[in-house]
């Protein structure tokens, strides 16, 4: 079974969890205030679970009887199919979730406090009624807005990079890092231009790109590419490859980002001269059919001459590359991969996200030893067309000597 229709089903699974967790405490709470009867109010929601799990039983269906076209249709985008098939499901596994969150926080409560809950239990479950379908109506309200606002906002995340002993030339560099364009039929046209546009206006010295130019096949290749060589940086645009490049052709991707005027580093070391200094540049090719081994790095090393300041770009932030780099006396580490989990639940000091158990690098800035980690949300989207608290951006790292 392909990836994608894996995470779909995984995805599927779990919310379906999630889910009835929901479904079973919002038609008790309706049952309880409207005095409806139970079995009706059960019906309504298990007409709407199968409404909302169609998507994926008909990705996989597809699959599994040899209707490759269902799934092929369905990763295009389509208002219509999107609509009546792929919003809701995705909405309803995010609400389901969200929700669950705040229905546990009141189970726990209700247990620390169960000698009283004990004692007024009539009382307990009327209020406990009301505010399960407060909770559930808010919920609904603010999964929607939320998604729609953070699937079309692209903001922009910035911060200063202190580096000792920094030549007076690079005092002031400015750094744009993206990631994960991934153009596709839902990623082209004005959003890459939007995209562009953006890039454009931070007046970078240089554009870091961390690889996933398209989202799979090749149709979108030479849009992608093209849209990446409009954008403006005095020393250059510098890319690396990602997942879903190779997942569609690695070699045509290479070829398309070095005829539009993209330098490609692969496992290779770049200077870049900026006046009578220059900056160490390393592009390191970290993808799932790629995995990335200790000799390829240590034969990088050998060759890598230091400068003033010293990057690595990659695609995917894997926490042992991370700590090689640190160790190798980096300033800076940028990545992408994770779209900054594009769907996430923050948690007290977790985010509740895929991204999260593959590496703690999720989104924003962390330290390493001295180095700065700088992990981009990504302007694409893989597997659900949607972002939730995940927000696309572009990353400005501002270059400073260290006080």
């Amino acid at each position: 079974m392909p990836w994608g229709l894996r995470m779909l089903l995984m995805f599927a699974l779990a919310g379906g969890l999630f889910q009835l967790y929901v479904a079973r405490k919002t038609i008790t709470a309706l049952s309880t205030v409207t005095g409806w009867p139970k079995r009706r109010v059960r019906l309504t929601a298990i007409a709407v679970a199968v409404w909302i799990i169609l998507y994926p039983l008909l990705m996989v269906g597809g699959y599994y009887f040899g209707f490759d076209q269902v799934p092929q249709a369905f990763q295009r985008a389509d208002l219509i199919r999107d609509a009546l098939f792929t919003y809701p499901f995705w909405i309803g596994v995010i609400f389901a979730i969200q929700v669950s969150l705040l229905f546990l926080i009141m189970d726990v409560a209700r247990l620390l406090l169960f000698p009283l809950y004990k004692k007024h239990k009539v009382q307990w479950l009327k209020v406990q009624s009301l505010i399960v379908i407060a909770l559930a109506v808010v919920g609904v309200v603010y999964v929607a807005a939320r998604i729609y606002s953070d699937t079309f906002t692209l903001r922009t995340r910035e911060t200063e990079l202190r580096v000792k002993n920094l030549p007076a030339e690079l005092d002031g560099f400015r750094i744009v890092q993206i990631a994960d364009v991934q153009a596709d039929g839902r990623t082209n046209g004005s959003k890459l231009q939007r995209y562009v546009d953006l890039v454009n206006r931070l007046e970078a010295d240089i554009v870091l790109f961390g690889g996933d130019l398209v989202t799979g096949g090749t149709d979108y290749i030479e849009i992608g590419a093209q849209a990446m060589s409009k954008m403006e940086a005095k020393y250059g645009v510098y890319a690396c490859l990602g997942d879903h490049d190779f997942f569609s052709n690695s070699e045509k991707v290479s070829r398309s980002l070095k005829e539009n005027s993209i330098t490609l580093l692969d496992n290779a070391v770049n200077l870049v001269p900026v006046g009578s200094t220059h900056i160490a540049l390393t592009g390191i090719t970290n993808t799932y059919r790629t995995r990335l081994t200790t000799s390829t790095l240590e034969a990088v090393e050998r060759g890598r001459p230091q400068g003033p300041v010293n990057i690595l770009l990659t695609h995917q932030p894997s926490e042992w590359l991370v700590d090689y780099a640190a160790e190798h006396h980096y300033d800076l580490f940028v990545a992408g991969h994770t779209h900054g989990g594009q769907i996430v639940f923050p948690l007290p000091g977790f985010l509740l996200t895929g991204s999260s158990f593959e590496t703690r690098y999720v989104t924003g800035f962390y330290k390493a030893g001295d180095m700065l980690v700088s992990i981009n949300n990504g302007l694409g989207l893989t597997l659900a067309p949607i972002r939730y608290q995940a927000p696309a951006e572009v990353t400005v790292i501002t270059l400073r000597p260290a006080q």
